[in-house]
């Protein structure tokens, strides 16, 4: 009888250790947090991508030569406002993946932390298919368009 008494206090404490977690995630707090969270981190990148086109070109060799420990000193050298992180971020999110359409993941960034933050009233789920289509069809198209220049 022992046994059975441990067990079943063993599964209400694992119980209620799930349960605090699932309250404590949704709790409109956290929920705030995380909005926020995104919404500082899509500005950050903003920063990062406009900030590339001005100086991507005086970054490049640093960021494809640097060794790690080059780029995580202070005086790297890297003249992108948002560091040598928001640097390398910007150059893999535009030069190797989806190019200018990239600006659309900050935008569905923004989207999500302003619902999660209960802001902005919106459809995350239809942001998100839009958003990635957009991304998608923008960077095949500029692809197409600007082929002649590579």
């Amino acid at each position: 009888m022992a046994k059975k008494n441990s067990t079943t206090k063993d599964t209400e404490l694992s119980l209620s250790f799930f349960d605090k977690v699932s309250t404590l995630l949704k709790s409109e707090t956290v929920h705030f947090v995380i909005g926020l969270v995104l919404v500082i981190f899509s500005v950050y990148l903003l920063l990062a991508f406009t900030s590339f086109f001005f100086t991507g070109a005086a970054d490049q060799s640093i960021i494809d030569g640097g060794s790690a420990q080059e780029l995580i000193s202070t005086n790297n050298g890297v003249k992108n406002y948002a560091g040598s992180r928001g640097a390398q971020l910007a150059s893999y999110l535009i030069n190797d993946c989806f190019g200018v359409s990239s600006f659309l993941i900050l935008v569905f960034l923004a989207v999500a932390g302003l619902k999660l933050m209960r802001v902005r009233v919106v459809r995350l789920w239809k942001w998100f298919v839009g958003c990635s289509l957009m991304l998608v069809w923008f960077s095949v198209f500029f692809g197409f368009v600007f082929v002649g220049l590579y």
